[in-house]
């Protein structure tokens, strides 16, 4: 019966991957052309709308803008030069005219970077503010399962663990995505230590976490940041801006939670910042501030 109910074939992929990358690589080959006449032009291309919300994300991102205005030309007089301009330049679709964007030049580090767009931005801005390592941590552990091992029988013991690891490493004590990156310095430094061993690392998502780590860093270096440089992790330690990194790249996913004022089935919620430990989907990914 569930194999009667399968389709005779797959959708094409380009009908169901995210499309961000692929409009930001359009933008960057061909700057002229629009993305939607660009992706039209494939074989199997997505549909208008997927390209459109694509297109919004990247604005919310901060990946793309509208086009500036065109300057009024002091000598309009002159052959060859066009008259004065105001408002955006436009171009003309199948729905009518519409804002032409362009990419920021955020945008332009982001389409050379093979990740999501939000966990580039974050990757772009931890290295121009000088807390690239905990923040490679915190963007590797999203796409891992959870750093740290939870007892079924006990649903508090991850977050007892995290915790434990922003107490032990005296960083991340308001971001769970921090506390995870304090942990896996604390492992690699001595994962046999007791106190390490008491923080209930999961050794195979650390070896998850450090393997997509290096890939992160490699993609960072491939595309010219200097990922080893002092400037890169001259407020490593610095907490405050990790967590400014951490939103800005996870924005618009961000909450801020009044303690005492939110509550869910009576109960008070008291979220930490950042999520949940480090295992949150890719399209779950935020970050909850207090």
């Amino acid at each position: 019966e569930s194999a009667a109910n399968q389709p005779e074939r797959d959708a094409p992929e380009l009908q169901t991957a995210p499309l961000e990358s692929l409009v930001m690589h359009a933008m960057l080959t061909s700057p002229a052309r629009d993305p939607e006449a660009a992706l039209a032009a494939t074989p199997d291309p997505p549909s208008r709308e997927a390209v459109r919300a694509a297109t919004r994300r990247l604005r919310a991102v901060g990946a793309l803008a509208p086009a500036p205005a065109l300057q009024p030309d002091p000598d309009p007089g002159r052959i060859g030069v066009p008259g004065p301009a105001t408002g955006n330049v436009t171009e003309t679709v199948p729905d009518g005219p519409k804002p032409k964007l362009v990419l920021t030049p955020l945008g332009a580090h982001l389409a050379h970077l093979p990740v999501e767009p939000r966990l580039g931005k974050m990757l772009v801005y931890a290295c121009v503010l000088g807390c690239l390592p905990p923040i490679l941590t915190a963007a590797a552990a999203m796409s891992c399962k959870p750093a740290f091992r939870a007892n079924p029988d006990d649903k508090n013991a991850a977050a007892a663990a995290t915790r434990a690891a922003s107490a032990a490493g005296n960083f991340g004590a308001r971001s769970d995505h921090l506390a995870v990156a304090a942990a896996f310095d604390a492992w690699e430094r001595d994962a046999n230590s007791p106190g390490v061993r008491a923080l209930g690392l999961s050794r195979d998502a650390m070896r998850d976490i450090k393997r997509e780590r290096e890939t992160l860093k490699r993609k960072l270096r491939e595309s010219g940041f200097r990922t080893d440089a002092h400037s890169a992790r001259a407020n490593e330690a610095n907490d405050d801006v990790a967590r400014c990194v951490l939103a800005a790249g996870l924005f618009p996913n961000v909450a801020r939670v009044r303690r005492g004022e939110l509550r869910s089935g009576g109960a008070r919620q008291s979220r930490r910042a950042g999520g949940n430990g480090g295992g949150a989907a890719s399209r779950g990914r935020a970050v909850v501030l207090d």
